[in-house]
């Protein structure tokens, strides 16, 4: 299971805090890979710090610094226009964004230039994800909501979704249950993304994880994915600590 952290949006625009971010999570190694995102072009009006653009050069300095590393490095995008700018940089998988799910256009462009393709599903029902994924085989499905209703989870639909349809699922926490996290671990979905902040005025600030406190939810993650274990319960001897009559 890859764990990929998403700096998303949260560098606030500064390329001064992006690098700070970068350096801390590359440094990081239980982390597989970091993605960044870029909005559609009509999002930048510069109107809150993460509503500025960063340049693409610095999306070039990104990759180099994160596959020297041996990480793998992502963006998520909204706009297909894009694509041909930063596919020669090294980009080694792409992320759609949860309204995008129905984007034929979208998920055309990147299938031609990527075997490696998330689609998001924070706002799709059931219905739509199997019937994207009767098009698009080869994507892997993030189960996450956009709601910051604990009910809404359900982590068993990605359950579901995996043993019914045969559905490759990830996931992705957008809950300020942060513990929603280790749970959707030990039900082993192919990834684990989870957003990271510089501060709290980030725009992931309620559902993201500060800078540090990543290296021991990284962590948690790991052993979360060991908790199922075998459906076979062993006998074991009878701890020392215990007090027995």
């Amino acid at each position: 299971m890859n764990i990929i952290t998403e700096i998303g949006l949260n560098h606030l625009g500064s390329t001064e805090i992006a690098l700070e971010m970068l350096d801390s999570l590359i440094d990081e190694p239980e982390i597989d890979g970091i993605t960044f995102q870029i909005r559609e072009e009509v999002f930048y009006d510069s109107t809150a710090p993460h509503k500025k653009k960063l340049p693409l050069s610095f999306y070039r300095t990104a990759s180099e610094k994160v596959r020297r590393a041996g990480k793998l490095f992502g963006v998520a995008i909204a706009d297909a226009g894009i694509i041909d700018d930063l596919q020669p940089i090294g980009v080694d998988f792409w992320k759609t964004l949860s309204w995008d799910i129905g984007n034929q256009s979208l998920l055309q462009k990147l299938k031609r230039v990527s075997s490696k393709i998330y689609v998001s599903t924070g706002i799709s029902s059931t219905e739509e994800i199997v019937q994207c994924s009767k098009t698009w085989k080869d994507v892997v499905f993030i189960h996450t909501s956009l709601s910051s209703d604990v009910n809404n989870v359900r982590l068993a639909s990605m359950l579901h979704l995996r043993d019914r349809y045969g559905i490759e699922m990830a996931f992705g926490l957008h809950s300020d249950f942060k513990e929603v996290l280790f749970i959707a671990a030990s039900l082993h979905p192919s990834d684990v993304f989870f957003y990271v902040k510089h501060s709290n005025d980030a725009p992931d600030g309620k559902h993201g994880f500060h800078l540090s406190e990543v290296a021991e939810t990284c962590l948690k993650v790991r052993h979360s994915t060991k908790v199922m274990g075998s459906s076979h319960k062993d006998a074991i001897l009878t701890p020392d600590w215990v007090e027995k009559k």
